[in-house]
């Protein structure tokens, strides 16, 4: 998905987000510990951090979606792979996937993930080389939601599942596109909410290779006739192929936040100091002014200026005083981490500015405390 983090809260101030996908929702009459036992059988298919999921290509290289990007803490960012985290060291989006809408996948939704240390006891799945994957059966592995189609829905667990599908054609793009069907395969299924980044596998004689890495999904949502789409691996192979040689080289700059212990002088960090001091007002009308003078329209029209006040005055009172820790912000985004005064929980925010430099999305969710070495290498 785009993003979405183990909720404490989550506030969206503005349009809702198109949910992004990977698996899995299996035919319906299946078993979810189907799915299971198959993902079993790779565990170069790994889950990141932020509700995302990613392949390993190397020893110390994970391949996943660019918008999986856009939910990785950059205090608390780690892979797990095999039931192991390892802390990621710095990320490559290819030039074509940064986002720019929070409801739609960027051009080209693929970026590397270059890890602290190098994974051991888990064989890295190789690179499928030639763009042949139409009409051949494939598998789907992730960690996010699940279901049987048209059932009830489960969140994520941490547990890894798998289904297969046929591709069933190429885009104008080139990215691969599969279908739900209720008489497909075996162990027929698509994409669910909550783990973009995920592998498609082509499995035959000669082995494992990666195809493509989930990137968006449209039609009924956990239904029959639900589409999955996945950017594909050997139309980019170059990229990936380069980049990866450039960044051992240190050729190449990975992305980089910019870290500090208190917002910055930037519009962002304006934005984010006005909504702090705002929120310290127990009246609320400091908040409504916020509001009316530094929130998007669309975010305005989502919740109104009162409501929204009435709302974050409700929310500090449950969460009590916070103690801001740790404050990071890239261009028109701002994440800082919080602990609760007298609790070991960390809250993480996530704050957005639009092309007027007005707040469209506030994010607050369960933060992960800080891990070493910080993804910007600092």
């Amino acid at each position: 998905m785009l993003h979405s983090r183990s909720a404490l809260l989550l506030l969206l101030m503005a349009v809702s987000l198109r949910a992004h996908v990977d698996p899995v929702f299996l035919r319906h009459d299946r078993s979810l510990t189907q799915a299971e036992d198959l993902a079993a059988e790779f565990p170069a298919a790994v889950r990141v951090e932020g509700d995302g999921s990613g392949t390993l290509i190397g020893p110390r290289w994970v391949l996943t979606a660019a918008h999986v990007l856009d939910g990785m803490s950059p205090f608390a960012s780690r892979v797990y792979v095999n039931g192991r985290a390892y802390a990621v060291q710095d990320a490559y989006p290819h030039p074509k996937g940064v986002m720019s809408v929070f409801d739609e996948p960027p051009e080209v939704d693929l970026a590397l993930l270059y890890l602290a240390e190098a994974v051991e006891g888990v064989e890295p799945i190789a690179l499928h080389r030639e763009a042949d994957g139409v009409g051949r059966e494939v598998i789907l592995v992730g960690h996010g939601d699940h279901a049987l189609a048209g059932q009830e829905v489960y969140m994520p667990d941490g547990v890894a599942r798998a289904a297969t599908n046929v591709v069933d054609r190429v885009d104008a793009d080139g990215r691969l596109l599969l279908k739900l069907d209720r008489d497909g395969t075996e162990l027929e299924g698509v994409g669910a909410p909550g783990d973009s980044g995920g592998p498609l596998l082509l499995r035959d004689d000669e082995g494992v290779r990666l195809l493509g890495v989930s990137s968006g999904g449209f039609g009924p949502m956990g239904d029959y006739g639900m589409q999955d789409v996945y950017a594909s691996v050997p139309v980019h192979l170059a990229w990936i192929e380069t980049t990866q040689r450039a960044a051992e080289a240190g050729e190449l700059e990975p992305l980089r936040w910019s870290r500090s212990d208190a917002p910055g002088d930037t519009t962002v960090g304006r934005v984010v100091a006005a909504f702090f001091t705002a929120l310290s007002d127990d009246s609320g009308e400091a908040l409504r002014e916020f509001s009316a003078k530094r929130r998007s329209v669309d975010a305005r029209e989502f919740l109104p200026d009162d409501s929204w006040a009435d709302y974050m005055l409700q929310l500090g009172a449950a969460m009590q005083a916070l103690r801001p820790q740790h404050y990071a912000e890239r261009g028109d985004r701002a994440v800082f981490l919080c602990q609760l005064s007298g609790d070991e929980r960390w809250v993480h925010f996530d704050a957005r500015l639009d092309g007027d430099g007005k707040l469209f999305l506030l994010g607050l969710s369960d933060g992960e405390a800080p891990s070493e070495p910080a993804p910007d290498g600092d």
